[in-house]
C-alpha cells in the first residue's frame, strides 16, 4: 500500500470516530450547561425569597430558604460562613434587645451581600438592602446617611 491509501484509511477512521464521538460530547456539554443553569436558578430563587420575606423573618418561605442555604450554596464558602454567623446571632438569646437586633440585621445584610457576590450580581446604583423602599415616594424615607443617595435613576 502506498502513502495515499494510508492517508485515506486514516481519514476514514478519524471521520468515523468523530461521527461517533460528537453526540456523546454534545450530550456531556449540554448536561454540564443544564446543571450550571439549574444551580444558578436555585441560588437566584433562594435569594429572591429572602429579599421578598426580609420584613417577616418567621415566614415559612423565609425559614425554608434559610434552611436550604447550605445545600444551594454548597461550593460558596463565604456565603456559608455568613449564614453561620447569622444563624449564631439568630439563636443567641442574649441578643434579644435593641443592640442584638442591630447585630442580627447586620449579619443578615452580610449574608445577603455575600450571596450577591457569590452570584456575581452587580449592585451599583441601588439603595442599600436595609433601606426597604415603599412603592411611592420611597426616597423620602431614607433618613440615615446609609440611605441618602436618593432615588434610583
Amino acid at each position: 500500500m502506498d502513502t495515499n491509501a494510508w492517508i485515506s484509511i486514516g481519514s476514514i477512521v478519524v471521520t468515523v470516530a468523530a461521527i461517533l464521538a460528537a453526540p456523546i460530547v454534545a450530550l456531556r456539554v449540554s448536561a454540564q450547561l443544564q446543571k450550571r443553569n439549574t444551580q444558578e436558578d436555585a441560588k437566584l430563587r433562594l435569594f429572591s425569597t429572602l429579599i421578598e420575606t426580609r420584613h417577616d423573618a418567621l415566614a415559612p418561605d423565609a425559614v425554608r430558604a434559610l434552611n436550604s442555604i447550605d445545600l444551594v450554596f454548597v461550593n460558596d464558602l463565604s456565603v456559608r460562613e455568613a449564614w453561620s454567623r447569622y444563624y449564631v446571632a439568630i439563636i443567641d438569646e442574649n441578643l434579644n434587645n435593641q443592640v442584638g437586633w442591630r447585630i442580627r440585621e447586620e449579619r443578615r445584610r452580610d449574608l445577603l451581600l455575600s450571596m450577591i457576590n457569590a452570584m456575581n450580581m452587580p449592585i451599583a446604583s441601588r439603595p442599600p438592602i436595609s433601606c426597604a423602599p415603599t412603592p411611592r415616594y420611597w426616597w423620602a424615607i431614607w433618613p440615615t446617611s446609609e440611605c441618602s443617595s436618593g432615588p434610583l435613576r
